[in-house]
């Protein structure tokens, strides 16, 4: 008797020829017919492989051992509890006990069916997930929409903001690259404002985003020196891949054009005598001036760090994915701050409490989790 909590790491471990998988259906009896709650069940989508970037890959072991121990206890009462059940079909490969395959079904195997209804996209998990709610398998909650009222906050854009914005379309029209993340930033100060109003009106305030800048910051650190990452001055915006860029593939050597064979004019890059490039001065004073003009752009922060930085770190929770944050000092000097996903619950905690007043959240911070007042 008794109420058993594992995680899904946990059910997964192995430490010679015993494993937690065997420990717990031992505890439980081959007789049990209690509830095995999944809470969070897509955390056992990968039990059926597929296709990863670099080709077929094996189901994963959290998977697995979840579809074991559903078939070694065939008394048991199964309940799978997850916000992306009906999202994608490998999300329903882990529950078995659904009937959704196997005799009497339309699909032989799990394979045959995880292949048919991919085939179909979202229309046929549609489908089976009507199909399942029909035959009560299946509940969804909806939240009440009563009282919930949208309004549109719109940025106007300063004239400085044009400039930067144009400069920076400029050059990546050259790159051919997309600039709507990069200069996402630009709406940040009108969301700054609204921020502060809801905070002068004793209310708490809750933000979504969907990118941190990890990736950037990542590549920043791996390019500097053991002296540089001592003292640390690291500019987060995409001006040094721009500029990059154009030193390397601003089209700055000189044509040569002639006539072939067949009479068609065609160009080819002009040599020196020693073999050299012959470069055109006039192109190469066009790439420093669009060089030297995007250099006296001022940086362009993340909006997450924008956030941060103009509330403060202490009254800001972050509950996001990134490991390491960039921290600008009193001083002016930056520092490096690890992250980890205690640091993020501990944040949460501090502003479901009170303790922070605004709370910024990614995807890794979403799922599972809610901010509301209730709680």
């Amino acid at each position: 008797q008794g109420v058993l909590l594992v995680t899904y790491p946990t059910l997964r471990s192995l430490r010679g020829d015993h494993s937690r998988l065997k420990q717990i259906t031992d505890w439980a009896g081959a007789d049990f017919d209690g509830v095995i709650a999944f809470d969070e069940a897509h955390e056992m989508g990968g039990v059926a492989g597929g296709e990863g970037a670099l080709g077929a890959k094996e189901g994963s072991q959290q998977g697995i051992c979840g579809v074991l121990l559903q078939n070694q206890l065939p008394g048991a009462r199964v309940l799978y509890a997850s916000a992306t059940g009906a999202s994608d079909v490998n999300n329903l490969a882990y529950a078995v006990r659904l009937g959704l395959w196997g005799p009497e079904t339309a699909f032989a195997d799990r394979e045959q069916f995880i292949s048919s209804i991919r085939k179909g996209g979202i229309a046929a998990m549609e489908l089976v997930a009507r199909d399942l709610k029909a035959t009560g398998l299946y509940m969804a909650r909806a939240l009440s929409f009563t009282g919930v009222e949208y309004e549109i906050l719109r940025h106007e854009l300063t004239p400085a903001q044009i400039e930067i914005y144009d400069t920076y379309a400029d050059a990546w029209s050259i790159i051919h690259q997309n600039m709507e993340k990069a200069l996402e930033l630009t709406a940040v100060p009108t969301v700054i404002c609204a921020v502060r109003e809801h905070l002068a009106a004793n209310q708490s305030v809750v933000l979504q985003l969907v990118t941190t800048a990890e990736s950037i910051l990542d590549r920043r650190l791996g390019a500097l020196s053991p002296d540089e990452r001592a003292d640390l001055e690291i500019d987060l915006s995409p001006r040094e891949y721009i500029i990059d860029y154009l030193e390397r593939a601003f089209p700055t050597r000189q044509m040569r054009v002639f006539t072939d064979d067949t009479g068609t004019q065609r160009s080819v890059p002009m040599e020196d005598e020693a073999g050299n490039p012959v470069h055109n001065p006039e192109a190469e004073a066009a790439r420093a001036q669009l060089i030297e003009h995007l250099c006296s752009l001022p940086p362009i922060m993340s909006a997450l760090d924008g956030m941060l930085e103009q509330f403060g770190h202490d009254n800001v929770a972050e509950v996001t994915g990134r490991t390491k944050r960039l921290v600008s000092m009193g001083d002016g000097r930056q520092k490096l701050e690890s992250r980890t996903a205690r640091t993020s619950q501990a944040e949460a905690a501090a502003f479901m409490a009170g303790r922070k007043r605004v709370l910024i959240f990614s995807d890794a911070g979403g799922t599972g989790r809610s901010y509301h007042a209730s709680h």
